[in-house]
């Protein structure tokens, strides 16, 4: 199991991001993902989730970004009533800057969605992108 509280010194910069550089990061990673053909950062309202994308066998994923240092169960719960709508088919995933609480990756694996954490996240990010990020942050912090 993941120790929630061991994380990089990369991590730790992705949760300094405020929530809307956390979403233009994690918009920013699926654009450089060449699973993807196309990313909808500004999804049409009625679909509710930060970030759409379209993978390259034409399936549908939707993203809802939380720059938030622990996720909960409580998280998932409301991303998962969007889900429950099933007006949608594709795959949710939940993507924070930060890390999981178990019940929170429990819960989220009995409803089907998946959770990219930090780490996740870090390990897809390409190391330009990164610093690109890392920059913005530093400049906010004191």
């Amino acid at each position: 199991m993941d120790n929630v509280n061991s994380s990089t010194k990369a991590q730790d910069r992705l949760v300094a991001l405020s929530p809307l550089e956390f979403e233009r990061f994690l918009v920013a990673l699926l654009q450089r993902q060449d699973r993807f053909l196309s990313v909808d950062p500004t999804p049409p309202p009625h679909l509710m989730v930060d970030v759409s994308a379209l993978d390259r066998n034409g399936d549908s994923w939707y993203f809802e970004a939380k720059a938030l240092e622990l996720v909960g169960s409580d998280v998932i719960e409301r991303f998962a009533q969007i889900k429950a709508l099933r007006l949608f088919p594709g795959r949710f995933v939940l993507a924070t800057s930060g890390h999981a609480t178990a019940g929170a990756r429990k819960a989220a694996d009995a409803l089907g969605i998946e959770i990219w954490d930090g780490r996740h996240l870090e390990n897809l990010a390409p190391p330009d992108l990164l610093l690109e990020f890392f920059a913005v942050a530093e400049r906010r912090s004191p």
